[in-house]
């Protein structure tokens, strides 16, 4: 196995990758570092390394309670992984995560008082043992991964002393990372949300083109958009899956931003839109800062052009879905079964507009991750009439 592979969004993995020669961390003679008891999996020279590592920490410092809390990740776990915390800016794209080469650990303290102390070991011993620290602070710019204190990576010994000798990522050690880029820099935004095929397609609401949109993602059904805030997009269909749409642009290449995706309910006139929930603002983030804040007099409504036909949604209903669900949406025909979906969806409701939805009416949900992992997602409920 190399080693010295360089993994990041510029440099995925092959297709299928599967690392070599993997351990259970549980399983180690003589293990010196704590862990919850369960299978968890490491490259074999990085998990001999790690226990020596831990080894001679309690020897020369008696730092007992190093916690691995993660190790290798299938693809379909990053995947997972992904879905749930892509907004927190710690977790790389499913096939650009260091975790799936077998080669990445997560590190910490047991006793959290005592975080700083064994970081700051680490800091200064790991490279002797042929780990890094991959992500240090002030060079987010060139990693574009936030500072991660828990995540090191094992290099060998040989790389490891050069990079901590120079203070260099692997990134400037190869120097094949793109030009350093700002987060939250408006240009770096825009073509992580759009990619490289919209130039020279771009459209202003309300003149949307949807067949110069179709060049360049055939999956294009419309586009949304909400006045007076960020969002302002184009919008694929269902032929497109979920983790897909979550994981690229709308002109199919690898993104943090994902695109928004439509779906429908149980009655075919009920739609779903989906996205991520931003941290620099994009994509949904406003619908959950909506339903925080009950604002919908601020933003009472947004637009859609779906398939050349324009519509107006109004909002009726903040709500809060279980985290891993999908969002609830009526039945299928019977008003009165709609009707007391309706009821129900107003009653659990974090906040409801002064609009009163009928058991006729077209319904619109709009649903946006949470902030944390595990935390309940939030779903926006609108009333869908034409645009006259």
């Amino acid at each position: 196995m190399d080693y010295t592979m360089l993994v990041n969004r510029d440099h995925p993995l092959p297709e299928g990758f599967q690392p070599d020669n993997l351990v259970d961390l549980f399983s180690l003679d003589n293990r010196r570092f704590l862990m919850d008891p369960k299978r968890m999996l490491l490259e074999a020279s990085a998990a001999f390394a790690l226990n020596r590592m831990c080894a001679d920490a309690e020897k020369e410092e008696n730092l007992t309670d190093y916690y691995v809390f993660s190790a290798w990740r299938s693809h379909e776990e990053q995947e997972n992984i992904y879905r749930c915390r892509r907004q927190d800016g710690y977790v790389a794209l499913p096939g650009c995560s260091e975790h799936e080469t077998g080669l990445a650990i997560d590190i910490d303290s047991a006793g959290p008082d005592r975080d700083k102390l064994y970081f700051d070991w680490l800091q200064k011993n790991s490279w002797k043992y042929g780990f890094i620290l991959r992500y240090p602070a002030g060079k987010e710019r060139i990693t574009r991964i936030e500072f991660e204190p828990w995540h090191f990576r094992y290099v060998g010994e040989e790389l490891a002393a050069i990079l901590y000798e120079n203070k260099w990522t692997m990134e400037e050690y190869y120097n094949r990372s793109i030009p350093p880029r700002d987060p939250y820099d408006p240009e770096y935004i825009f073509v992580d949300i759009f990619g490289s095929k919209m130039k020279g397609h771009w459209q202003v609401w309300p003149d949307i083109d949807l067949e110069d949109l179709r060049r360049v993602n055939p999956a294009t059904v419309g586009w949304v958009h909400m006045e007076a805030t960020p969002i302002d997009y184009p919008v694929v269909g269902p032929s497109l899956s979920n983790n897909w749409c979550l994981t690229h642009n709308f002109s199919g290449e690898p993104s943090a931003h994902g695109m928004v995706r439509l779906s429908y309910g149980a009655d075919e006139r009920d739609l779903v839109l989906s996205a991520h929930n931003m941290l620099d603002t994009t994509m949904f983030m406003k619908m959950d800062e909506i339903r925080k804040s009950g604002s919908f007099k601020d933003y009472p409504s947004l637009e859609l052009n779906i398939n050349g036909v324009r519509y107006l949604a109004r909002w009726f209903s903040a709500n809060l879905v279980e985290f891993g669900t999908s969002p609830s949406m009526p039945p299928s025909g019977d008003p009165v079964e709609r009707a007391k979906w309706l009821a129900e969806i107003r009653e659990r409701a974090e906040f409801v507009s002064d609009t009163v939805p009928e058991p006729t009416d077209r319904i619109l949900a709009c649903l946006t991750c949470a902030e944390h992992a595990g935390n309940p997602t939030t779903a926006l409920y609108a009333v869908i009439s034409d645009k006259t």
